[in-house]
C-alpha cells in the first residue's frame, strides 16, 4: 500500500499552481484527480479580446517562486511568443492564452490524474482513503495519503427554479460560448447579472448584432455599473497583510466586510464598460433602434413558461414582467462542495455558522479531536478568508502556506511586508519603523 504525502481532489488554477510547486521544488509525494478528460478553464467564457483582470505575475508560480519553470514567462519562451508579448505590451493578457497557458503547465506535470473522480474520502488513525472511480477503465481504486487538498472549485449559481425542458434556453453564463450560434437567430435574449462576465457577454451579444436582428437586454439587481477598482492601495486589499488581517476578526465582523468584498472583486473593466458606451452612442446616431437596453435595481424573482420573466424593482418596490426568448445567468458561482464530505467530516470538524466550517490561517479546516492528518481546503473561503477565497495571486500564497505546513519548515519564505497600509492597530511595517517607534516611547520629555 502506497502513502502518498498529499492528495490533491479537483483541478482548477488554486490545485493546479500547488501541483507544480510541489512536483518542482519539494520532495512530498503528491498526487492529483481530476475528474474531467484534460484541463481547461471556464472553456464557455473564453470569448474573443478578454482578458483577465489580475496581472501576468499572478501566474501558477512566479509569486512563490519566479525562478519557476512554470512561469507565464517561460510558457512565452518555451511557446516562441515572447518577444510578441513584449510588443503587446499589456500587463493583463489573454484570458484564451491563460487558458492556453494553464494547460500547457498541466500537460507538463507528471502528478495529476485525468477521468478519475474522487467518490469519497474517510478518516481512519492512519490518514485518508480515497476512492476514486475511473471514467475510462470504470473501476473504482483506493489510494492513502497522510493529508488532504481539496480544490473542488465552484458550480454556476442559478438564482431562480429552471425547469429541464428550459436548459437550451435558460443557462449559465460558464455555457454562454457553446450555446451562442443557437441564440443568435432568437428575437430576445436577457442577460442577467452584475459583474464581467455579464458585460462582456453583453458586449459580444451586441457585437453579433451586426449580422442579427436580436434585442438583448442587460438586468442586473446593481443600482450602477460598477467599474473594477485598480488604484494602488486598493490592490493592497489583495495582499497576505490583509488576508492576515481579515482571519483575526470576529466571525461577525468577517461578515460584515463581505459586501465590501464583493464589490472589489465583481466591478467590471473600464475598458469594456467604455466599449459598450460607445457602441451605444454610435448606434443612437442612427435611425435604426438600438436593439440593447441595460436594466438597473432589478431582481429576477422567477421564470415562467414562455420565459415570462417575473422582475422586481428593488428601490421602487414595484413587480413587473416581460418576455424573452433565452436567459444567460452570468449571476456568479458558489462553492461546490461533494456530498462525501458533509456525511464523513460535518460531525469531526469545528464549524463557524450552520454553514460555515472554520478554516485556520494555513487553511487546514479545524478538527473537534487532534488530527495530525490535515485536511486543507480551497473551496468556500469567503467568510475564513475574505478577498483571498477566489483571487489568482492570492492562490499562490495559499499553497506557500499549505506546502510549508506539509514540509514542516519553511521551504516556501513569506514576505513580511506586502502592504504599505497598516490594517490592524498593532504596529505594522519594517522593522526600523518599528524600533524608532520603540525609542520615542523611552524619550523622557518632563
Amino acid at each position: 500500500m502506497k502513502m502518498y504525502d498529499v492528495i490533491g481532489i479537483g483541478l482548477g488554477p488554486s490545485n493546479l499552481s500547488l501541483a507544480a510547486l510541489l512536483e518542482e521544488s519539494t520532495g512530498l509525494q503528491a498526487l492529483f484527480f481530476e475528474e474531467k478528460e484534460s484541463f481547461t478553464w471556464h472553456p464557455g467564457l473564453l470569448l474573443e479580446e478578454t482578458t483577465l483582470q489580475v496581472p501576468f505575475m499572478a501566474d501558477l508560480v512566479t509569486m512563490a517562486n519566479p525562478r519557476s519553470e512554470y512561469t507565464f514567462l517561460n510558457y512565452l519562451k518555451e511557446t516562441g511568443k515572447l518577444y510578441l508579448f513584449f510588443s503587446y505590451n499589456e500587463f493583463t493578457i489573454p484570458r484564451a492564452e491563460y487558458n492556453q497557458y494553464l494547460t500547457w503547465a498541466a500537460n507538463k506535470l507528471g502528478n495529476i490524474r485525468y477521468s478519475s473522480k474522487a467518490v469519497n474520502v474517510e478518516l481512519d488513525e492512519k490518514g485518508y482513503i480515497v476512492t476514486v472511480f475511473n471514467a475510462k477503465t470504470k473501476t473504482y481504486i483506493q489510494y492513502f495519503a497522510h493529508h488532504i487538498v481539496m480544490g473542488t472549485g465552484q458550480v454556476p449559481n442559478v438564482p431562480v427554479h429552471v425547469n429541464d425542458e428550459w436548459r437550451d434556453r435558460v443557462f449559465p453564463a460558464l455555457r454562454y460560448a457553446f450555446k451562442r450560434e443557437e441564440l443568435l437567430n432568437l428575437n430576445h435574449i436577457t442577460v442577467v447579472g452584475s459583474g464581467q462576465s455579464a458585460a462582456e457577454i453583453f458586449f459580444d451579444l451586441m457585437e453579433h448584432q451586426n449580422s442579427h436582428s436580436f434585442t438583448v437586454e442587460w438586468i442586473t439587481r446593481s443600482p450602477a455599473l460598477r467599474e473594477l477598482e485598480t488604484t494602488k492601495f486598493r490592490l493592497e486589499m489583495f495582499t497576505p497583510a490583509y488576508v492576515q488581517y481579515f482571519e483575526e476578526l470576529s466571525f461577525e465582523k468577517r461578515k460584515e466586510g463581505l459586501a465590501y468584498f464583493y464589490q472589489l472583486r465583481n466591478g467590471i473593466n473600464p475598458e469594456t464598460l467604455d466599449k459598450i458606451y460607445r457602441k451605444l452612442y454610435h448606434r443612437s446616431l442612427s435611425s435604426n433602434s438600438i436593439r440593447a437596453s441595460i436594466r438597473l435595481h432589478t431582481e429576477l424573482e422567477s421564470i415562467e413558461h414562455g420565459f415570462i420573466l417575473n422582475l422586481k424593482h428593488l428601490e421602487e418596490e414595484r413587480s413587473l414582467s416581460t418576455r424573452t426568448d433565452a436567459v444567460i445567468l452570468a449571476t456568479g458561482l458558489k462553492p461546490n462542495i461533494p456530498h462525501w464530505f458533509h456525511e464523513n467530516f460535518s460531525h469531526l470538524i469545528e464549524w463557524e455558522s450552520d454553514q460555515h466550517y472554520k478554516v485556520g490561517r494555513d487553511y487546514s479546516l479545524s478538527f473537534k479531536e487532534p488530527n495530525p492528518h490535515h485536511f486543507f481546503i480551497l473551496t468556500g473561503l469567503d467568510q475564513s478568508h475574505g478577498t483571498a477565497s477566489t483571487n489568482l495571486k492570492l492562490s499562490v500564497f495559499r499553497n506557500q502556506l499549505i506546502i510549508n505546513k506539509l514540509a514542516g519548515y519553511e521551504l516556501f519564505k513569506i514576505e513580511s511586508t506586502t502592504s504599505f497600509q497598516s490594517f490592524s492597530s498593532a504596529v505594522q511595517g519594517d522593522d526600523s519603523f518599528q524600533k524608532d517607534m520603540e525609542v520615542v516611547r523611552d524619550v523622557s520629555y518632563y
